[in-house]
């Protein structure tokens, strides 16, 4: 079994983004700040398994993008810019499919504006390489 948390963690921090993004895996109890990227793994299935031993793993990952209004910008539209770097970049790095992205309130804050997107791809344990 193998976690690309950290790895896509490490890989999102490098980005430039038109504002100062923090980037945490989803369980963080840290106080929010925004603009803000957590990365969750919502799959690591076995897909192949020869003689004991994972060849092919499904994985899938959930990354949701908070924001909140700044200097009259909303925060519906730094959530958008935000999603639309990410989505270019994490596919060309990665070579994720995408499943889905879309819009959620936040629950616990109507002022913040939420995008979630979720991605899966199969991993070859071996060779690290992705597969659509």
């Amino acid at each position: 079994m193998k976690n690309l948390v950290n790895e896509i963690i490490t890989f999102i921090e490098t980005l430039t983004f038109d504002y100062t993004v923090e980037v945490r895996k989803a369980n963080s109890k840290k106080v929010p700040s925004y603009p803000m990227i957590t990365v969750q793994e919502i799959n690591n299935a076995t897909r192949t398994h020869i003689n004991g031993q994972e060849i092919y793993s499904t994985l899938g990952y959930q990354f949701d993008i908070f924001g909140k209004d700044y200097n009259r910008i909303s925060s519906s539209e730094i959530c958008k810019n935000i999603a639309q770097k990410l989505d270019s970049e994490l596919q060309n790095e990665y070579g994720f499919t995408r499943q889905t992205i879309a819009e959620l309130p936040d629950t616990k804050d109507i002022s913040v504006s939420r995008i979630t997107i979720r991605y899966k791809g199969i991993l070859n344990i071996q060779t690290d390489y992705l597969y659509r």
